[in-house]
């Protein structure tokens, strides 16, 4: 009898369902948290909340501080998209009214771009972050306090064998992979956190 046991298909890697779980891991939202607004958020200041909508429309995740969003601790939107485009960014900035409804702060948001954006021409309107380059920004000052978007493309030249937890995050949720061992860096412990 073989040794080994398989997931279903809709909880396999790369899948809306899995990519949900491992956002919402308690090791994850730290990461991000801290990655976006900085090292000194203790760990476990954020939660994952509500992202349904009183418009009935449904965000993919959003995290909030425990004790309340505030400027300074703000809530995060966080959208995985297959396709960057207009349309996208439309309801983007209606979710992101949304969370300003319920919250009265307006939110950060990072994108994990798991397609392409556009077109280049739409894609230009994107630029690197000037701290994290492998992180790209758009204007967005009247609906969000910043919009951060990654992918596969934005952090081809800064994945190696000993990356950082966020990179690592970045790189798995991007790849859209089924399987860890069908990742050039699979094998790598903090790809596996």
């Amino acid at each position: 009898m073989e040794n080994s046991w398989h997931l279903p298909f809709d909880a396999r890697l790369g899948t809306d369902i899995t990519t949900k779980l491992i956002l919402s891991n308690k090791t994850v939202i730290n990461t991000v948290v801290q990655n976006l607004l900085g090292s000194s958020i203790p760990n476990n200041t954020y939660t994952t909340s509500s992202a349904e909508w009183a418009d009935g429309k449904r965000s993919d995740l959003l995290y909030t501080p425990k004790n309340g969003a505030k400027i300074d601790l703000p809530p995060i939107l966080i959208e995985v998209q297959n396709r960057v485009d207009q349309k996208f960014m439309l309801r983007l900035i209606n979710y992101c009214a949304n969370v300003y409804d319920r919250y009265e702060v307006l939110p950060v948001v990072l994108v994990f771009v798991v397609g392409k954006f556009a077109s280049a021409k739409f894609e230009e309107k994107f630029v690197k972050k000037a701290s994290t380059p492998y992180i790209l920004e758009t204007q967005c000052e009247h609906w969000a306090s910043c919009v951060n978007f990654v992918s596969a493309m934005s952090i081809q030249d800064y994945i190696h064998d000993s990356m950082d937890p966020f990179l690592a995050l970045i790189y798995l949720i991007t790849s859209q992979s089924q399987s860890l061992e069908s990742l050039t860096f699979g094998s790598n412990s903090t790809v596996r956190f």
